[in-house]
């Protein structure tokens, strides 16, 4: 695949997977009882009705992202640079690895359990709700790592790479580097502390949002670079 066509894939994937993301993340539920109580967090999913399509435009936006952060490695073009890059860009698959694994949990098992309490009495409502209970419990740990890898390392990794080069404007490197930098201390929180208000519902999505709005932007960017290389 020639060069300008990586960057324009890249790009595309870049603006459309981050407007897929920020509305995802908008519309995603955020009621105070989703980490106060298991009880409160089950009540919730059975009682949404986007939760499960919510999870599957954020598992789409997490395939679209990957495909541009793998043209904003590829668009890098020094020495230092690229050896950032290729870091980066290993992060990048593995933290959607785990993200795809955290939604398939949380948007498909989490949501199966919590309709089968909802609908279950007597000791059937208890093993459907020690059932749901754990599959919170997992979510909520691969969460944790996903926070750390996704919007801590990999925008911290993709900092580096564009302060390392001359590709993109430096005060780009810059909000990735905050994005990075809120993402790992949320991550960090809620392994010591377990989910709050603060890790969950500030610091995530705030990190979150930044790092979706710096890779539309670099996405612009690249098509702009694509622009400018000949055609074949």
């Amino acid at each position: 695949m020639g060069e300008r066509v990586t960057l324009r894939i890249g790009a595309v994937a870049g603006i459309v997977g981050g407007v897929i993301g920020l509305v995802a993340n908008i519309l995603h539920p955020r009621e105070a009882d989703i980490l106060d109580s298991t009880e409160g967090l089950l009540t919730e999913v059975a009682g949404s009705g986007i939760w499960v399509g919510d999870h599957f435009a954020i598992a789409v936006a997490l395939a679209l992202l990957l495909a541009a952060l793998y043209g904003v490695s590829h668009s890098i073009t020094s020495e230092s640079g690229r050896q950032w890059a290729r870091l980066a860009w290993g992060a990048a698959v593995a933290s959607t690895a785990i993200g795809m694994v955290v939604l398939f949990v949380d948007g498909i098992a989490v949501a199966d359990a919590a309709e089968t309490w909802s609908s279950a009495s007597g000791a059937a409502k208890d093993t459907a709700f020690a059932v749901g209970s754990a599959m919170i419990s997992l979510s909520f740990a691969l969460f944790t790592g996903f926070i750390v890898i996704s919007f801590g390392a990999v925008p911290l990794l993709y900092a580096a790479t564009t302060l390392s080069s001359d590709d993109y404007p430096t005060w780009l490197g810059w909000v990735a580097g905050l994005a990075g930098v809120l993402g790992v201390v949320a991550g960090v929180l809620q392994w010591f502390a377990g989910p709050s208000m603060l890790s969950a519902f500030v610091l995530f999505p705030i990190a979150s949002i930044l790092f979706t709005l710096w890779i539309i932007y670099t996405g612009f960017l690249m098509w702009q670079k694509s622009a400018a290389m000949p055609a074949t």
